[in-house]
């Protein structure tokens, strides 16, 4: 029963550089979240009464928002 082996030969090491590459971007993508937000959650200053949405291209909107 030959045909269960696997006859990677000299492809082991790029299969296993490949399974490497591909586990730390899931750890990056899972265990930081806070580096993939970006500018999401900074309020730029203002209290935590204030809902501010950034922009790309230029300073963001910030709007009060409405007491209950």
């Amino acid at each position: 029963m030959d045909w269960l082996r696997w006859h990677l030969g000299p492809h082991k090491a790029v299969i296993l550089a490949a399974v490497m590459i591909v586990a730390a971007f899931v750890v990056m993508f899972f265990a930081l979240p806070p580096a993939r937000d970006g500018l999401r959650g900074v309020n730029n200053g203002f209290g935590p009464d204030w809902d501010c949405t950034p922009h790309a291209l230029s300073d963001p909107t910030c709007i009060k928002k409405l007491q209950r």
